[in-house]
């Protein structure tokens, strides 16, 4: 394998739900130069939040730990609930609407500044 891609198997992640509750999920990555998929998995012991009502606080966190090496990177998330008595195997894709980037290059702010007829000193 390059230094471009990468395969991690399902390991266990602790993380802390809403509220602080001590939770646990399966995470698989499966990186592809700039495109890099992860699964998260509900565990049948996982004692605190589910993976659904987490999606937020476990993408967050991969996206903070990951070596990007400088790279910008394309992540797509996934949620997997496997097979069991009460339900067939699931797996969705998460897509977050709308989106916000903080704009940083002087000539997109000067733009909506001046697009907004304001104030482009101050």
């Amino acid at each position: 394998m390059d230094e471009n891609t990468l395969f991690q198997p399902m390991k266990r992640m602790p993380f802390e739900g809403w509220h602080g509750i001590k939770s646990v999920c399966g995470v698989t990555i499966d990186q592809d130069h700039e495109k890099v998929v992860v699964v998260f998995t509900e565990l049948s012991d996982n004692p605190g939040c589910s993976v659904t009502s987490s999606i937020e606080i476990l993408t967050t966190k991969i996206i903070k730990e990951f070596d990007t090496k400088g790279r910008d990177l394309h992540f797509r998330f996934y949620e997997h609930y496997p097979e069991s008595k009460s339900r067939k195997e699931t797996f969705d894709r998460i897509i977050y609407k709308p989106e916000w980037s903080r704009l940083t290059n002087v000539e997109e702010v000067g733009y909506f500044q001046w697009l907004l007829r304001g104030k482009v000193d101050e």
